[in-house]
């Protein structure tokens, strides 16, 4: 079975700035930071690329935290 490739580290900036977001929100830096490497892998699969990766990857960990969890399955 293949290796997964490593992940590239966050960068001191991003990682502080999650850190912040964290300590003032309900969510832990790890989950921010999950979801910031979930908004790395959008914007690379995306064909838009009007913002930057960091800039595209922070607005979902922002939405992220700003709206509430839905409801699947309800319309």
């Amino acid at each position: 079975m293949a290796k997964k490739p490593a992940r590239k580290p966050i960068n001191a900036t991003t990682k502080k700035t999650l850190q912040n977001k964290a300590s003032k929100s309900k969510y832990t830096y790890g989950q921010l930071a999950r979801v910031y490497r979930r908004g790395q892998g959008a914007y690379l699969s995306s064909g838009s690329k009007s913002a930057s990766m960091q800039a595209w990857a922070m607005g979902l960990s922002l939405i992220h935290i700003s709206e509430p969890t839905r409801r699947r399955g309800i319309s």
